[in-house]
């Protein structure tokens, strides 16, 4: 009879919330096995989400910030009266994703990017979902993110336009082992599988480890990242769209199209769950 057995080496029991651990999964079958490596991050979010959905069937969801009980499955899960008072940022440029109360930013013509989706302002309750999902961990938030971002997404695009593949924006090692997980990873994990998109978590790496940019003013966040990623493959043409939770001078998303154009990819767009203000 087949079963299913999941397995943490002993030595690794004691970190296994730090990131990269891998956990294996052992299926045993007629005395064949089969052990594939799986990052457990994703395998606790992919977990944790049928867990959510099987309780979410059970009893009625509720709102992300005011507790109300939802009479119908929402995405995001928030209630009609607190969707009003989200940071919403409509009628943002499809470009610089700046929203169009503040303008353009001064060099959204000569972005390499071609078209920018943002569909939260980071202030209030956004703010506080890209913290927890990117300082503790928060998976809840993640998943509030991910179906924002989703859902304007597939409002933006006809299906036969988006792009062919979805990049997270790496960490440096040093970072991810001190969160324990790349934020940006676990967005674009839930969005691939909402969109139905290939994810190439591993397509994209750092070259080194560069400081934090809070702080920083736009020509600092560019010097900071110049020469700070690299391409694991080279693209024949593709399009692809490049996945993080916010953005701020658009430095990263720069930095990272101009990577990806030089690797032969046809064009680059930029999902982002969120828009800072400031540019």
């Amino acid at each position: 009879m087949s079963h299913l057995r999941l397995g943490i080496p002993p030595l690794r029991r004691h970190v296994r919330n730090l990131y990269p651990v891998r956990a294996t999964i052992r299926i045993e079958c007629e005395g064949m096995q089969y052990a594939p490596d799986i990052n457990s991050r994703l395998l606790t979010q992919t977990c944790s989400d049928a867990l959510s959905r099987f309780c979410s069937a059970l009893l009625p969801e509720l709102c992300a910030l005011c507790g109300a009980w939802l009479t119908l499955p929402l995405q995001p899960a928030v209630c009609g009266l607190c969707r009003r008072t989200m940071p919403w940022n409509d009628n943002a440029c499809g470009r610089c994703g700046l929203p169009a109360d503040i303008g353009c930013a001064p060099d959204c013509e000569d972005l390499p990017f071609e078209h920018t989706i943002t569909p939260l302002r980071y202030e209030g309750a956004a703010a506080r979902w890209v913290v927890q999902s990117k300082h503790r961990g928060g998976y809840p938030e993640t998943r509030l993110l991910a179906a924002c971002l989703s859902q304007a997404v597939t409002d933006s695009y006809q299906k036969a336009q988006l792009p062919q593949q979805i990049l997270p924006v790496p960490l440096s090692w040093q970072r991810q082992l001190r969160r324990g997980h790349n934020q940006a990873e676990a967005l674009a994990f839930l969005i691939a599988r909402q969109l139905q998109l290939p994810m190439a978590s591993r397509a994209l790496r750092r070259t080194r480890h560069t400081p934090i940019q809070p702080g920083l003013n736009p020509s600092q966040r560019r010097r900071n990242l110049r020469n700070a990623f690299a391409p694991r493959r080279r693209w024949q043409g593709q399009r692809v769209a490049i996945v993080d939770d916010v953005m701020t001078s658009a430095a990263t998303a720069s930095e990272l199209a101009r990577v990806l154009l030089d690797a032969g990819c046809e064009a680059v767009d930029v999902w982002c769950a969120t828009r800072a203000q400031t540019s």
